[in-house]
């Protein structure tokens, strides 16, 4: 027996142990494993694999959810019971007409939904309870509807998501619900304004005035999905309440005021003959008394000699424009007072007309007479210029 060193001894102990390694790692191959089918999976086995498979390139790669699906619908093994091939078919044909509304559900809540709808699959082919499926809501456009805007130039409210049409556990389409956070009370949206028109959209009709009038008695500040006995997340539409409507009216005739100033001093006659006159001061004011445009004259007049005769005063203030039920006044143009002055030395009418944007369009006096006059005949019409009006509603 040759003799050899102590390093060649070991080497050659680890030569043989790992041949002894690799023989029984061989023969490993060829053992049966118990509990294990070594010649293929199971089909609950192998779809299970195939849609961890399609959730994971979903996961790496939204934009091809719908390749994977198409891929997975035709791969998926045939001796998979029926209603849940049926899930897997009906998910990958609802993907192919969900390219219609790519515009306004992006890759992203698309491909979440896919994967919802794959993790849904496995539960059933694993006994497991699944998800319930519900209707997952991506916009709804426009987002806000403005009572202040004509009741007609509202169109409609567009519902885009995906499985629109499923029902909840009480057999009850996706529900529409009109809310006031000013009351906290709801009421749910008329069927015939709502058009369920695909998987993938549901429509709703606000136009009209009956349902402006709707919004504005209920108070209603948003619309709300409803599915179930919960709100459809946080997808509601903002509804503006409808502010203080506001007309301007023009022009607003004030008509004329006839006032007899009274006597305050001399006899009742004023006397313009042989060349004698009077004088005269002659005014005439508006105002804004509430929802009423009042009008008012004020007249003096006197005669010098020889006994003063002298009548002087102001109307009462009269009611020349008042705003129709249902509105306020904001503004009158213009307001204001008129004045005129001078003196009168015959019997005539005496006319003054006044300059464009004077309150008064005209006085006419009138003055002295034969006989008595003074508390009786003379006396100011005030012939007043139409205004402008500016209204608002009072209970919108």
């Amino acid at each position: 027996m040759s003799k050899r060193s102590l390093p060649a001894r070991t080497a050659a102990a680890a030569a043989t142990t790992t041949r002894r390694a690799v023989l029984m790692a061989s023969i490993a191959l060829f053992l049966p494993v118990a509990g294990c089918n070594l010649d293929i999976a199971t089909p609950v086995d192998r779809a299970v694999n195939e849609i961890d498979q399609a959730i994971a390139q979903i996961e790496r790669d939204s934009t091809r959810w719908q390749a994977v699906l198409q891929q997975l619908a035709e791969q998926f093994p045939k001796d998979i019971q029926g209603t849940v091939r049926n899930e897997v078919t009906q998910l990958a044909q609802r993907s192919v007409a969900a390219v219609g509304i790519e515009f306004r559900c992006n890759a992203d809540f698309l491909a979440d939904r896919a994967i919802q709808g794959l993790r849904r699959v496995r539960a059933m082919l694993l006994k497991q309870t699944p998800e319930p499926v519900r209707p997952s809501v991506c916009h709804m456009i426009p987002s806000v509807v403005d009572l202040n805007e004509a009741a007609d130039s509202r169109a409609k409210i567009e519902i885009a998501g995906y499985d629109m049409d499923r029902r909840d556990a009480a057999g009850k389409p996706l529900r529409v619900v009109l809310f006031s956070d000013q009351t906290g009370e709801s009421m749910e949206m008329p069927e015939e304004r709502i058009g369920r028109a695909t998987h993938y959209v549901v429509n709703l009709n606000v136009r009209g005035d009956d349902f402006d009038q709707l919004l504005r008695q209920r108070k209603v500040s948003k619309i709300r999905l409803l599915w179930g006995d919960a709100l459809q997340g946080q997808n509601e539409v903002l509804v503006i309440p409808r502010g203080p409507q506001q007309k301007t009216i023009t022009p607003v005739g004030l008509g004329k005021v006839t006032f007899v100033p009274r006597r305050t001093d001399g006899d009742a006659d004023f006397d313009t003959d042989d060349d004698e006159h009077m004088t005269f001061r002659v005014s005439a004011e508006t105002r804004l008394q509430g929802d009423d445009i009042q009008v008012r004259a004020f007249m003096h007049a006197r005669e010098p000699r020889p006994d003063h005769t002298t009548v002087e005063g102001w109307s009462r203030w009269e009611t020349a424009w008042t705003a129709p039920a249902g509105w306020r006044i904001v503004s009158v143009t213009p307001l204001g007072s008129s004045t005129r002055a001078g003196r009168i030395t015959d019997h005539s009418i005496r006319k003054e007309l006044l300059p464009e944007g004077e309150i008064v369009n005209r006085f006419e006096i009138y003055g002295d007479r034969d006989g008595d006059e003074a508390g009786s005949y003379t006396r100011v019409e005030a012939h007043f210029n139409a205004v402008t009006v500016r209204l608002e509603e009072v209970n919108p």
